[in-house]
């Protein structure tokens, strides 16, 4: 049954990470189906973003076992934008898709993101607002091609105008991924959503 379940989603099975002698995780367990959305949440400090890494292949942890992420593609949304300075919006999110064929999707999740704007498409990060940038970062993360998503405070930044529609392109262009969206404070995207861990 125990390989079973591991050969049908993420499973972590006594997680402990210490930094120092800070204990940011201690003996946690949990287990995400392949293509389900799971939501981690908690407090400032309570380990989300240490998780996160964990589950990216980041970081290591001290103690425990984690499984079901060998083999898979991962695509990860921080909570810094990261953009490459020297891309334009477009370019950035057509930097993760290597069939060129496919490139005419960073336009398609610029344009669903409201940053359809050939202006808005050809300028650099820099250029952008703190919104604008959040979105391209979200349209990157969403462009690569991967098997498991993870949004780390994906909506940081967003303003109420624009929060209810990213939450609609997120959730129509991950669909059939495995989904982890690590908050602090619930929003719709979390809504309906498979699995919640509280931390």
């Amino acid at each position: 049954m125990e390989n079973n379940l591991c050969l049908n989603g993420i499973k972590g099975d006594g997680i402990c990470k210490s930094f120092g002698e800070k204990k940011v995780l201690c003996n946690l367990s949990f287990f995400f189906e392949y293509g389900s959305t799971s939501v981690i949440r908690g407090s400032s400090g309570s380990g989300k973003t240490t998780l996160l890494r964990i589950l990216a292949g980041l970081i290591k942890p001290d103690s425990g076992t984690l499984s079901g992420i060998e083999g898979k593609k991962l695509s990860l949304l921080f909570q810094e934008d990261r953009l490459l300075p020297w891309f334009n919006a477009l370019q950035n999110v057509e930097s993760v898709i290597k069939n060129k064929e496919k490139k005419p999707l960073a336009a398609e999740l610029l344009t669903a993101l409201g940053l359809g704007d050939k202006k808005d498409m050809l300028s650099y990060p820099s250029e952008l607002s703190g919104g604008m940038a959040r979105r391209v970062a979200i349209a990157r993360a969403l462009a690569y091609d991967s098997d498991i998503l993870i949004l780390d405070e994906a909506l940081r930044g967003l303003d109420e105008a624009n929060v209810e529609n990213t939450v609609a392109v997120i959730k129509k262009y991950s669909l059939g991924k495995t989904l982890i969206s690590v908050t602090h404070n619930p929003s719709s995207l979390e809504a309906n959503c498979d699995n919640t861990l509280i931390l």
